[in-house]
């Protein structure tokens, strides 16, 4: 019966490839920086009662919500935050393979979903505890609508798009660089319609659609308040593109390229050109604005970052896929190219640290030092979180803290020990305590107290702190976490309790 639904529907082996590949080895790689933020932000937004907290780091929470919903379910918070990323790069897949087979035909359409699963980029962020894959989904799906709506101007259309532009603003704000452009586009296509009217009481109907789902965001201040201050920090200002910073502009150029060539990988890069190329010469409706719905956001990206990045870039390339999937359907032959994005994605699978240290030979924009080498990694957190596993007497209680700041390793030590019964977890940040009088020495606890600190930080507590163990990363020396406890031995007039309450 198998073999039948498979060559009925021919997907159906592609979802399941999907499926391994994204599953396998999930937690190989260690808790990034940023994923143990949004884990711990999770919790507390679902169980802490603090839905907004998010917002003081200018991320919109969403997707942390989700985060903290999956993390009630699954008791490993990076597994259970992965596997959200696993499920919105399905629909990413599912969305190219739509958009492809609408434009296309059933043939492209399979071969561009075979692109996507290939796609050693699209592969990393699918697995990763980040919002790009959930932006990414935004973008195909909302391209997917835009061309329904266009062809057919049915009020569910509006909805569905009106609700993936607010679905894409609730997780980030990057995905404006989708929503603009396919506004505008849908306005145009409304003023050579004969149909306008009704094509403008839609636009409304979609501007309606998108405000109420957003209303809860757009009224906290919150929002507003780290919206406005943050923003400055990744994009140009307006004065600052009005200056035409030609340079800048070249540069983020480059480096799209340079991200879109080697971690799309040389074959499905230059695949989509060959694609690109055969849609040119059918000249079809159809095909133009898609072309255009693939350049225009990549265009918006280049003018306004400051940094290019291939997390923040990932999303704005999902179209790469389709036109790749086109030429392979005009030349199935060619689809023996993809061996090598097969091979770059089994060594991310299985070796992380060799597959970005044989990428970073061909392009500085690698991003081995955020995941594996340099700063802010998993490798030395989940060495001392794994110690820190070990260190409670039987059936007694110890007390491990941090300092006050988000990612590695304080979130990530409260998102793998929340639940823990022996193991409490807190800020031990002298920012948080009464000033300590000069004359103490010590301080002392009912139960074992341990401190964990990143690059030998002692969060104002260094005169009172002694090492336990240091945990280097092994792919670099520029990262270390190291586990204090309280030092002992002080006379009894120099040693003040320690009040963990707070």
């Amino acid at each position: 019966m198998l073999p039948a639904q498979v060559k009925k529907h021919p997907l159906i082996p592609i979802l399941l490839l999907f499926t391994i590949t994204r599953i396998i080895n999930l937690t190989l790689l260690p808790i990034f920086n940023d994923e143990a933020s949004y884990l711990d932000w999770g919790w507390r937004a679902i169980h802490l009662g603090v839905p907004w907290h998010s917002l003081y780091d200018a991320k919109q929470p969403l997707y942390i919500w989700i985060y903290g919903l999956a993390e009630t379910i699954i008791p490993d918070p990076l597994i259970a935050g992965r596997l959200i990323s696993v499920f919105t790069g399905l629909a990413a897949l599912l969305g190219v393979y739509y958009v492809s087979l609408l434009v296309f035909n059933r043939r492209a359409a399979h071969f561009s979903a075979l692109s996507y699963l290939m796609s050693p980029l699209f592969f990393f962020y699918d697995r990763q505890a980040l919002f790009e894959s959930a932006v990414t989904a935004m973008g195909i799906w909302s391209i997917y609508f835009l061309l329904r709506l266009i062809a057919a101007s049915h009020f569910k259309y509006t909805v569905a798009l009106g609700a993936l532009f607010a679905f894409g603003f609730w997780i980030k704000t990057s995905a404006l660089l989708f929503i603009v452009p396919i506004t505008i586009y849908y306005l145009l296509a409304t003023i050579n319609s004969p149909r306008k009217a009704w094509r403008l009481t839609l636009a409304i109907y979609l501007l309606i659609t998108t405000l109420i789902l957003l209303f809860p965001l757009l009224f906290q201040s919150k929002f507003w308040i780290s919206f406005l201050s943050t923003n400055s920090q990744y994009s140009l200002s307006v004065s600052e593109m009005l200056r035409f910073p030609l340079f800048k502009w070249g540069q983020n150029l480059i480096a799209n390229l340079d991200i879109a060539f080697f971690q799309l990988s040389p074959t499905i890069f230059i695949l989509a050109l060959l694609g690109v190329l055969l849609s040119l010469i059918s000249r079809s409706r159809h095909y133009s604005l898609l072309l255009l719905l693939l350049l225009s956001p990549l265009l918006l990206e280049i003018l306004s970052v400051r940094t290019v990045s291939p997390r923040y870039l990932s999303p704005f390339l999902i179209l790469i896929p389709v036109y790749s999937g086109l030429a392979l359907s005009r030349f199935p032959v060619l689809s023996v190219g993809l061996l090598l994005p097969a091979v770059m994605i089994f060594f991310q699978m299985t070796n992380p640290p060799a597959y970005f240290k044989s990428l970073a030979r061909f392009t500085r924009n690698s991003a081995i030092e955020v995941y594996i080498c340099c700063s802010f990694t998993g490798y030395p957190t989940r060495e001392a979180l794994e110690y820190v596993k070990t260190l409670p007497p039987p059936n007694q209680q110890v007390f491990v803290g941090s300092f006050l700041n988000p990612g590695n390793p304080p979130s990530a030590l409260f998102a793998y020990f929340r639940r823990d019964p022996l193991i409490k977890t807190g800020y031990l940040d002298s920012q948080l305590f009464p000033p300590i009088p000069d004359q103490a020495e010590c301080l002392s606890s009912d139960i074992p107290v341990y401190y964990l600190g990143q690059n030998h930080y002692q969060a104002g507590f260094n005169r009172f702190l002694t090492p336990v163990k240091d945990f280097v990363n092994p792919y670099g020396s520029e990262e270390s976490v190291t586990l204090y406890t309280l030092k002992t031995g002080c006379p009894p007039e120099t040693t003040l309790p320690l009040n963990l309450a707070r």
